[in-house]
């Protein structure tokens, strides 16, 4: 039973954690408020359902070890793609304009003075 209610934590955080990381990338109130409802719900329903319907521990831990996983490789590219979006907005733009005239320099031929001796 223990090994239910870690697993219904672990699920929720994942999906808190996930909600929060779309939650930039949605536009959509309506979808906004059903993905918030799914994110909700089905935590509890799983685990409701892993309380009533015994399942053997193994898979449990496979699925508590998936969701932690999870939750770590999302918060890891999450902060590799607000890094790169910060250095995006810290890089200095190149200005596109000609650049102005310049002076021609004609070469002039060096005579080695020392090697005619």
């Amino acid at each position: 039973m223990l090994l239910v209610v870690i697993f219904g934590a672990s699920m929720f955080l994942t999906q808190k954690i996930m909600m929060a990381a779309n939650k930039m990338q949605q536009a959509d109130p309506a979808q906004e408020a059903m993905q918030k409802t799914l994110g909700t719900m089905m935590p509890v329903m799983l685990t409701a359902t892993f309380l009533f319907i015994p399942i053997p521990a193994g898979v449990l831990l496979y699925l508590i070890t998936s969701n932690v996983i999870q939750v770590a490789q999302t918060l890891i590219i999450n902060k590799q793609i607000d890094m790169e979006q910060e250095s995006k907005k810290n890089k200095k733009t190149v200005i596109d304009e000609p650049l102005p005239e310049t002076k021609k320099v004609e070469a002039k031929e060096i005579k080695n003075t020392e090697s005619e001796k």
